[in-house]
């Protein structure tokens, strides 16, 4: 389903991870794959060098890759093309979502990732955030449609209030979990039972 989303890492106080998806964005979709790759898959010391030796992309740089995949000057690439390039380069595809994830473990030597932080500013588009915060030891859920008004200072996107358009604002936090304290699936999805 399209459920618009975002996974983002954030470490060495940066953010080192910011994954636009396209669908299943909700805590059953996007929301367990990355617990379960926190609670399963990971392996911490490895997974955090692959996130420290990973950086984002040129626009430039990642548009000229979209081009060698038949992108026109329209900025708009077919289906049948999107999915070539998704077997090359998963890490660009709006189908990878919390996925990346699991590409970034299995790549140390770190990747060249497309920055999308920003979608978390419009909550009426960005559905949902998963964020691993390693500096704080937490696993946060953020949820869109937040028209309760600006963030305030110390909330976690506050920065992003300024490119907050029309009645929505920045994702809002919903719920958090510490990394070495990380809940069963039943726990987690019991987390966001009021909210739905």
């Amino acid at each position: 389903m399209g459920t618009r989303n975002l996974t983002a890492v954030f470490i060495d106080g940066e953010y080192k991870v910011a994954q636009y998806g396209q669908w299943d964005g909700y805590p059953e979709g996007q929301g367990m794959t990355a617990l379960h790759f926190l609670r399963e898959e990971m392996d911490e010391a490895k997974f955090k060098l692959a996130v420290r030796n990973s950086t984002f992309i040129d626009r430039e740089d990642l548009r000229s890759i979209y081009k060698k995949y038949g992108m026109g000057d329209d900025g708009l690439i077919t289906l049948n093309d999107a999915d070539r390039m998704k077997k090359d380069y998963p890490e660009f595809s709006r189908d990878t979502g919390a996925g990346i994830l699991g590409i970034i473990q299995r790549n140390p030597e770190g990747l060249k990732l497309e920055s999308d932080i920003g979608f978390a500013a419009d909550s009426l588009f960005c559905e949902w955030a998963w964020v691993i915060d390693f500096d704080a030891g937490t696993f946060e859920a953020y949820e869109g449609f937040n028209q309760k008004g600006p963030l305030e200072e110390g909330d976690r996107f506050f920065f992003l209030n300024a490119q907050a358009e029309g009645d929505y604002y920045p994702v809002k936090k919903v719920a958090e979990w510490k990394l070495d304290n990380l809940p069963s699936d039943e726990d987690f999805l019991a987390a966001f039972k009021e909210e739905e």
